[in-house]
């Protein structure tokens, strides 16, 4: 990652959402910020797949990510001490000097067509038949895909998308955001559906995302050689 970098306390802010790991593919712990300090951060103790809070030993040094819309902010902190209140605990981390933004990958849409079958499930939850669509592009948070009907936004779809480089077969619930006709005037007019990705792993999103910025790479040398 390589972005601007911008001081903590102008972009850090009482009440935000924070994800707390140890490694880019590795399990995601959702808090939120409680206070900035001079010197601190205090955040809510997060916790584990079984709902136990995590247990630390000082001076650990832990990565934390804060995103805001489209963009992203990461920096690295220690934690200091655990702190009981009530029957939850805080967190007291170091405040860091900066923290670097850049653009949410997640929300960066690259153009791809790969095959992919997709089911629309109706208000009262029924499945329909499976359709082969094209898809148009694809983020780690959702993609596009062209179908031969209008379909409502907030309908649930399930997607199967085969053989994603370094990700392989995907299969997922999206919940559809938009619906635009691209060709009113044709007998068969055709519609672009925007859908976004429902609970999908971390995992798996940064696969997608690693797999999206190889395919901009390429593109980018591609065109690059083109031009001598």
């Amino acid at each position: 990652m390589a972005g601007e970098l911008l001081r903590a306390r102008d972009v850090l802010r009482d009440g935000q959402k924070v994800e707390f790991y140890l490694e880019e593919d590795g399990d995601r712990y959702q808090s939120y910020i409680i206070s900035v300090s001079e010197k601190e951060l205090q955040v809510a103790a997060p916790k584990d797949s079984t709902g136990a809070e995590l247990a630390l030993n000082p001076q650990m040094v832990f990565k934390a990510l804060v995103r805001m819309k489209s963009s992203e902010y990461q920096f690295a902190v220690t934690f200091l001490k655990q702190e009981t209140r009530g029957r939850s605990s805080l967190w007291h981390t170091s405040l860091p000097e900066k923290v670097e933004h850049s653009q949410n990958r997640d929300f960066v849409r690259v153009s791809v067509e790969l095959p992919m079958v997709v089911r629309l499930i109706s208000g009262e939850g029924s499945i329909g038949r499976p359709q082969t669509v094209r898809m148009l592009d694809m983020s780690g948070s959702g993609l596009c895909f062209e179908i031969g009907e209008a379909v409502e936004p907030e309908l649930q779809t399930a997607l199967e998308i085969d053989s994603i480089p370094e990700v392989g077969t995907l299969t997922v619930l999206a919940r559809v955001k938009q619906c635009k006709v691209v060709n009113p005037k044709a007998v068969y007019p055709k519609y672009h559906v925007g859908v976004n990705f429902i609970k999908l792993p971390r995992a798996t999103v940064n696969r997608i995302v690693r797999y999206l910025f190889t395919v901009q790479r390429e593109r980018i040398k591609r065109a690059s050689w083109l031009r001598k």
